[in-house]
Formats: C-alpha cells, structure tokens, sequence
C-alpha cells in the first residue's frame, strides 16, 4: 500500500488522475476479460442489473477520487481512508445481517476477524493523532 501511495503520488502530479487509472485498471481489467466467465450474468432481473451497473460506476467514482486525492492531499491521509475501506465493509455486512437482510450472503465474524478490524481502526487513528500533534508542533514552531 505504501509504494502505490507514493507512485501514485508522483505520477498523478505529472500525469492526469484518470489517465492513470486507465493504466493501473483499464489495461488489466482488458487482459483478463477473455478470461471471465460472464456466465454468470445470464439470466439476471433489472433489478440485479441496476445494481451491478450502480457498483461498476461507483468503483469508478470511488477510484477516481481517490486519484484525484493523491494529487491534493498527503498520501498518509489518503492510505489511512483507503486502510479503512475493508473496515467500512466489514462493518456495512454486519449491519445488513443483523437487519437480516435476504438478498446478500450473511458475513460471519469471527473473533480474528474483529480484533484485526479493531487493530486497523487503532492503526488509522494513532496514525491521525501523531499527524496532527505533529502538525500543531510545527505551526507552533514557524509561528515564533
């Protein structure tokens, strides 16, 4: 995660953000297609299309901001939301299974599962907390 957080940091200040998502997923995502098994989208409602159709474009958005956020903002910030995004996910299959949702697989949490979510989310804040004292020290330190 830290080297694509740096490259991406370099490259999105000389290149567009949009242009170098082409490269890191467009170019992939057309070698593997051959190789895809679209089987599976035989036979799927409106309903189920609209969905598919609403995460590709919000994988789109999400990933081009996060692009766009490497060339605005400290690559430690973005890494840290970035961190967070399984954590999110985690948390979101939780909700919907106790809501007992019945068009998604229920997650099943396990303890390892819990503590690794739990030692994440320490991480991502002890990682804002440093960041901003340091960030106060140096202001304070210019400010004299």
């Amino acid at each position: 995660m830290v080297l694509y957080a740096v490259l991406q940091k370099k490259l999105v200040q000389q290149h567009p953000a949009q242009v170098l998502n082409m490269v890191l997923y467009g170019i992939p995502a057309l070698i593997y297609t051959p190789m895809a098994d679209i089987s599976a989208f035989q036979g799927l409602d409106f309903k189920t299309w609209a969905i598919v159709v609403f995460l590709g474009v919000n994988t789109l958005v999400a990933y081009g901001s996060i692009a766009l956020a490497f060339k605005y903002t400290e690559a430690y910030k973005v890494s840290i939301i970035v961190t967070l995004n399984p954590i999110i996910t985690l948390i979101t299959m939780s909700v919907l299974t106790s809501l007992q949702v019945s068009w998604i697989q229920p997650e099943s949490m396990t303890l390892y599962s819990i503590i690794g979510a739990i030692l994440v989310l320490g991480g991502a804040v002890t990682a804002v907390f440093f960041s901003r004292k340091k960030k106060k020290r140096v202001l304070a330190e210019v400010s004299k």
